[in-house]
């Protein structure tokens, strides 16, 4: 169906605005994104359309969102849609995964959004062997990379891989819990050998900007421009150090597994990176360098971390520092990572009535502090969350274990509030 070009603006415009002016209107927001989907598949009809009727001469691409620009630069289409579509594709995923429903259908969609494969082209400033030299060199660092430019783009490519892993990993979650079919986790490997070898490039990029930004850090710099790079630094280590979990790689030697007994040190790495990140506030705009948010490595500590105490800082920063992306609320995120280990420690006060270890139910159930020694098991952990929203602080949780999923159970139901 063609548009006539007023229609099509008009529908560039709407779909700007109701994506934009989302304020936590959950459903209403879930409404406007699946229109924000529908309205761009059927621009990339048209276009596809119009191309093939008449052709066009030979395009430029400007950036990796593909935009084709005419030879005398004005853009093919009136509106940017790259940035759109990564504005759709991230709120489209946020309503999958509070609805617990299935991402067949954006996982190609995600494919052609910046937010999801920009880490397929990033390439590290300086080359291994460059950067070893330079680890090697005593005295002062005289590197010229940990620059604002360089740090933006890295901070993308890692925000990217730490997004493509999760939609990677979420695409073979079942397969992985049941073991029905080990040939999925073969598959899963080899999909995810891209993902280390950008993780490898990363991690030289890391100890290139560590060596600038440790000798910077001696001379005791406070300028405003300074604490700009420091948290987009910081930034990268953090993501750096959640997608090393993700990966099963130690923290100096990409590929290795890490090791069980220190799982609660890295997890206690990332929760003092992210604090410090957010002690640093918000820099001025003559300064400002966009970095990705500290909510999804909060929320992956909170969610799954160990131990308890881990756990219950990040949900304590989350509730500390309150602020909204997307369809995500840091403190929905907080309450709910509560709601979470309430219910394991309802699992774990049940094991123990039925093993008559003679814990007080109530007591196990209620405890908090003092509960590091206390291990979850994997099965007891949380698998799938379903959220109904019934109001704007207000919602109905469904909370399913792996043990329940695979039993073909539904999980327990909660009222929940925050």
């Amino acid at each position: 169906m063609q548009f006539p070009v007023l229609q099509r603006e008009k529908d560039r415009i709407w779909l700007f605005v109701t994506t934009v002016s989302i304020q936590g209107l959950q459903e209403q927001a879930q409404v406007h994104v699946a229109a924000g989907r529908n309205l761009l598949r059927e621009l990339d009809l048209e276009d596809a359309q119009r191309r093939a009727q008449t052709p066009l001469p030979q395009p430029q691409y400007f950036g990796r969102s593909r935009q084709a620009l005419t030879p005398n630069g004005s853009q093919a289409t009136p509106v940017s849609i790259g940035p759109l579509r990564a504005i759709v594709t991230n709120l489209a995923l946020h309503a999958r995964a509070l609805n617990d429903g299935p991402i067949s259908q954006i996982v190609d969609f995600a494919m052609i959004s910046d937010p999801y494969n920009v880490w397929r082209y990033y390439e590290p400033p300086l080359s291994a062997d460059e950067v070893a030299a330079a680890e090697s060199t005593p005295g002062p660092c005289h590197l010229k990379y940990a620059t604002s430019e360089n740090l933006l783009m890295a901070n993308r490519a890692i925000e990217s891989l730490l997004n493509g892993v999760s939609l990677t990993q979420v695409e073979y979650a079942n397969d992985m819990v049941t073991s029905k079919r080990p040939q999925r986790f073969e598959t899963l490997v080899r999909c995810l050998a891209s993902h280390k070898r950008c993780f490898t490039n990363l991690s030289i990029a890391l100890r290139a900007f560590a060596l600038e930004m440790n000798s910077k850090s001696t001379q005791a710099s406070s300028s405003e421009a300074f604490q700009s790079l420091t948290r987009a630094f910081l930034t990268f280590k953090l993501y750096h150090s959640i997608i090393r979990l993700f990966l099963f790689c130690s923290a100096g030697r990409p590929g290795v597994k890490l090791e069980d007994a220190r799982l609660g040190t890295y997890y206690k790495d990332i929760v003092d990176l992210a604090e410090r990140i957010l002690q640093l506030g918000s820099p001025r705009a003559a300064h400002f360098t966009p970095v990705p948010s500290t909510t999804q490595p909060l929320f992956a500590v909170a969610h799954s971390g160990v131990p308890q105490s881990n756990r219950r800082r990040a949900i304590d920063l989350l509730r500390r520092y309150p602020r909204r992306e997307g369809l995500w609320d840091t403190m929905f995120a907080a309450s709910l990572g509560e709601l979470v280990m309430a219910r394991e420690r309802e699992i774990l006060a049940e094991r123990r009535r039925k093993s008559s270890t003679g814990v007080d139910d109530g007591d196990a159930a209620e405890t908090e502090e003092g509960d590091d020694d206390e291990i979850v098991e994997t099965l007891d952990r949380q698998y799938g969350t379903r959220v109904k929203f019934e109001s704007d602080r207000s919602a109905r949780v469904t909370l399913c274990t792996r043990r329940e999923w695979m039993a073909g159970q539904p999980g327990k139901v909660y009222q929940f509030q925050w």
